[in-house]
């Protein structure tokens, strides 16, 4: 989890990012970040080098190209919502 016991852990502004930071960034728990990772419509882009199978990470640029594709402003989700109320 990217909180613990109140503190929400910085992370620096930086070309890669680990699992652990994207949780950190976005407030979710690296089980979600490993969820996102690998569900099959839209993964969030993590990489591995080819000589290891520990180590994802993912690009700054991609990772703000998916985050565009895969959030809305607050403003819009609300009013999807009140056009589905009764």
């Amino acid at each position: 989890m990217s909180q613990k016991n109140g503190y929400r852990r910085q992370v620096p502004i930086k070309d890669f990012y680990s699992v652990g930071d994207i949780a950190a960034l976005l407030g979710i728990s690296d089980h979600t970040v490993y969820d996102l990772v690998h569900r099959r419509s839209d993964p969030m882009p993590f990489r591995l080098l080819y000589v290891s199978n520990k180590g994802m990470f993912v690009q700054r640029d991609e990772l703000m190209v998916w985050l565009e594709r895969n959030s809305a402003y607050v403003a819009e989700i609300m009013k999807k919502d009140k056009g589905n109320e009764g």
